[in-house]
């Protein structure tokens, strides 16, 4: 449980894999890559854009995405 702020457009490496848990929240304070999207918690995208899955891996996301802003799904793994 808890809240991650992504802040700076590279707060991750656009190659990590991540899961964000039921009860927990990925906040975007900035455009934002990574390279693949799991779990059932909630992301809240802001006015910022979430691009996802350039790591070419399959997941499962459940959770919520909030937001104005927008998700973009990248490589050839389903999401």
């Amino acid at each position: 449980a808890g809240t991650l702020t992504l802040n700076g457009g590279a707060a991750i490496a656009d190659t990590s894999a991540v899961t964000v848990s039921a009860g927990g929240t990925l906040t975007l304070g900035a455009n934002e890559t990574v390279g693949s999207l799991a779990g059932a918690g909630n992301v809240t995208l802001s006015t910022f854009t979430l691009t996802a899955g350039g790591d070419n891996t399959s997941t499962t996301f459940s959770g919520v995405a909030s937001g104005t802003g927008g998700f973009a799904k990248a490589g050839t793994g389903t999401l």
